[in-house]
């Protein structure tokens, strides 16, 4: 990784890693939320999505609200929106298939 020079590769090779267990690329991924470029802002909102799930949900939708406060592009406070509001319906996904 210390070689791999383009951020967007970056945000989805870490995205992987957590997802394959690897719980200690999470910090390196919301460290590319600091990223110039809104694009690459806006990839790693959504790999916070993918990687969203019960054990972190509360954790991601704290660091998204966070990150909203200080996010300068409109395109990247939107999907902020649209993902804090897929997490938090996770859980009536999973209510609704208990029944």
């Amino acid at each position: 990784m210390k070689h791999e020079k383009v951020e967007f590769t970056k945000i989805n090779i870490y995205a992987v890693l957590y997802n394959l267990g690897r719980k200690e690329y999470f910090d390196n991924l919301v460290s590319m939320l600091n990223s110039k470029k809104y694009q690459n802002r806006n990839s790693v909102v959504n790999s916070l999505n993918d990687i969203a799930n019960e054990d972190n949900k509360d954790m991601i939708i704290n660091l998204l609200l966070e990150h909203k406060k200080k996010e300068t592009a409109m395109s990247v406070i939107y999907t902020i929106n649209d993902v804090i509001k897929e997490i938090e319906e996770m859980d009536d996904d999973d209510e609704e298939s208990d029944e």
